[in-house]
């Protein structure tokens, strides 16, 4: 039934976005990558939209042109981002 379908793709996207997110949470909480901007991550974008007072959500172009002078330190930006909105961050060593 072409509803069933549509509820197996929604699915899917689903788990394609979620093991995106924790892949890059990965890259920079495990793994310690300096350069990882989650530009689909929802606690970044209203990091960026408080940060910077964007009226509205940024595209992933918007918030890839305004972190490029953070590079090759993303990560570090991102978790600004996410220290902006008052989120709780794994300490290291844990």
């Amino acid at each position: 039934c072409p509803p069933c379908r549509l509820r197996r793709v929604i699915r899917r996207l689903q788990i394609q976005y979620h093991a995106a997110c924790i892949i890059q949470k990965f890259l920079i909480f495990s793994l310690g990558r300096p350069d990882v901007l989650p530009v689909d991550d929802i606690g970044v974008q209203r990091g960026f939209r408080q940060t910077y007072g964007l009226s509205g959500p940024p595209t992933p172009e918007e918030m890839q042109r305004i972190a490029e002078p953070w590079q090759p330190y993303r990560s570090v930006g991102t978790w600004y981002m996410w220290r902006c909105l008052g989120v709780a961050l794994p300490e290291e060593g844990r």
